[in-house]
């Protein structure tokens, strides 16, 4: 449930009504824990609103900024090309992965 708060309208000067959420509603939104929530504003990787010290609020703008990182993140890699040679027999493992031969 969000909370209004006011902010300043730098175009307009005055303050507007601006939705917030706390650090606990986007962990729910993420589906991730309050601590995983606060290591991510600790390390830099949220922008948020802190009033106090502490207590942590981010705005709908905040929120679609982390969703973004968060799926430019999971992108997976495509695999390379095989190298062409003639065809083997068997399970293909990687040459530096012989680890995954057992």
């Amino acid at each position: 449930m969000p909370h209004a708060f006011p902010v300043l309208n730098p175009e307009t000067g005055q303050l507007d009504m601006v939705d917030h959420f706390n650090l606990a509603e986007v962990a729910d939104m993420f589906e991730i824990s309050v601590s995983t929530a606060r290591r991510r504003v600790k390390t830099g990787e949220w922008t948020v609103w802190e009033p106090i010290p502490g207590v942590f609020w981010m705005t709908a703008e905040h929120i679609a900024e982390a969703r973004e990182r968060r799926t430019r993140h999971a992108v997976p890699s495509l695999p390379t090309a095989p190298e062409a040679g003639p065809p083997r027999l068997g399970v293909p493992v990687a040459a530096h992965d012989l680890e995954g031969m057992k």
